[in-house]
């Protein structure tokens, strides 16, 4: 399993890390080329999990970072100079933020066709930042066991948003 380990600093500062596995074979007509993904709540990019789904993506030749958000472990550094980051402090809509810094990178190594994705919160982290942004590069959100927020509670604080959508 090999992998670069990798940074990334998004636009209000904070340090992210990862590890990007590149293709070990030839790309394949795919509507995806290289996966972005983000680990659950309260975790980070090198869980095993991660890492050896990037080496099995890879080996199929799709590219995979598995990479951290601002919300990595319970609590963690932020940007230098800045409020403390990590779970305990962080904000679903800062996903917006690391996913645009994580993407750059993807595509300043050639990567056009990209799906972002995540697990847990993850994956509620995926599709909130693809609905607000719309990355032009982003073919595919990939979900895994998202996180089970207060849907009704959401309704009832934003019913005349989710009428319009």
């Amino acid at each position: 399993m090999f992998a670069d380990f990798v940074e990334v600093t998004t636009e209000d500062g904070v340090f992210l890390g990862g590890a990007y596995f590149a293709p070990s074979v030839e790309r394949r007509s795919s509507s995806v080329e290289a996966v972005c993904f983000f680990h659950g709540d309260g975790g980070h990019f090198y869980r095993k999990l991660y890492l050896e789904l990037g080496a099995r993506l890879a080996a199929n030749g799709i590219a995979f970072l598995a990479a951290n958000r601002r919300g990595h472990d319970i609590v963690s550094g932020g940007a230098p100079d800045g409020p403390l980051a990590g779970y305990a402090h962080e904000s679903v809509n800062d996903a917006r933020l690391d996913y645009s810094a994580w993407l750059d990178l993807l595509k300043d190594r050639g990567h056009t066709r990209i799906a972002i994705g995540g697990h847990s919160g993850g994956a509620v982290r995926a599709v909130y930042a693809q609905s607000r942004e719309r990355y032009p590069a982003v073919s595919g959100v990939i979900a895994v066991s998202p996180g089970e927020y207060d849907h009704q509670g959401l309704f009832t604080l934003h019913a005349d948003e989710f009428a319009g959508a």
